[in-house]
C-alpha cells in the first residue's frame, strides 16, 4: 500500500532522532527505484525528501499516488514474508530512509498514538484513493488532468507572488498513467491551459498562475 501516513511530520525531534538511528539513508536519482513490486517488504521506507510515484504493473502502467517528503512508502506493516504490491520510482533527486521492520514495530508500540495515527491516516488514504478512482472514471479526460494537477499543487506546491510553483518531474506519460487519460488528451489539455494563462509548464515542474481558475474548471467540466 501507497501509506500517506506523513509519518516525519507527526513525530517529535526526540522520536524523529530515535527511529532515524535505525534507518539506512539511500540517495536515488530521478527514475531510480526505491524498490519493485514484488520485492521483499522487510523494511519500512520513508521518503525525508523528493518524491516518488507508487506503479502498479500491468498491460499499461497506472500510477497508483505520489509521495512527497515525510510520506511512509510501501507497505505499513512490513514483515520478512511479505512483498511490494506495488513499485516506486522516484521523480527527482530523493533521500529515502529504510527501516528493518523489527526496528519500526518496537517503534510503533513504544508510541502507540503514532501507530493508531497511522492505520487512521492509512484507512482514510484508501477510502479517499477509492472514491477519487471511481470520480476519475466517470469524469472527462479534461477533467482528470485537471484534477490532478489541482491535486498536485495542493499537496506539493510552494506558494510564491507569480503563483503556485510545483517542482516536480512528472512527465505527459506519467500525468496520462495517473488520469487516466491519452498523452494526446494530456497535451492538449496542458496547452489549453497554458494559453488561458491557468497553468505554465516547464521541463522542471509547472507554475499554476491562477489556482482559483483552474479549480472552478475543474467543476465546471464535470458539470458538463
Amino acid at each position: 500500500m501507497a501509506g500517506k501516513g506523513g509519518l516525519l511530520r507527526m513525530l517529535s525531534p526526540e522520536q524523529a532522532a530515535l527511529l532515524g538511528s535505525e534507518a539506512t539513508i539511500q540517495l536515488f536519482g530521478v527514475g531510480e527505484r526505491l524498490f519493485e513490486a514484488g520485492d521483499p517488504a522487510a523494511d519500512v521506507v520513508v521518503l525525508d525528501w523528493g518524491l516518488a510515484k507508487m506503479v502498479r504493473r500491468g498491460p499499461e502502467e497506472e500510477i497508483v499516488d505520489v509521495c512527497g517528503p515525510g510520506d511512509l512508502v510501501g507497505e505499513l506493516t512490513p514483515s520478512a514474508e511479505g512483498t511490494h504490491a506495488y513499485a516506486a520510482v522516484a521523480l527527482g533527486d530523493s533521500v529515502a530512509m529504510r527501516i528493518p521492520a523489527p526496528a519500526f514495530n518496537r517503534f510503533l508500540e513504544q508510541y502507540p498514538d503514532i501507530a493508531a495515527h497511522l492505520l487512521r491516516t492509512a484507512v482514510g488514504w484508501l477510502r479517499a484513493a477509492e472514491r477519487h478512482r471511481r470520480q476519475l472514471a466517470s469524469n472527462a479526460p479534461a477533467v482528470r488532468v485537471r484534477t490532478r494537477l489541482t491535486e498536485l499543487a495542493a499537496r506539493f506546491g510552494e506558494p510564491r507572488p507569480d503563483g503556485v510553483w510545483v517542482e516536480l518531474a512528472l512527465s505527459t506519460e506519467d500525468l496520462s498513467a495517473w488520469s487516466t487519460a491519452t498523452p494526446d488528451e494530456v497535451d492538449t489539455v496542458l496547452t489549453g491551459l497554458e494559453l488561458a494563462g491557468i497553468v505554465e509548464p516547464s521541463a522542471r515542474g509547472f507554475l499554476v498562475l491562477d489556482l482559483t481558475r483552474l479549480r472552478a474548471g475543474c467543476l465546471a467540466a464535470a458539470r458538463r
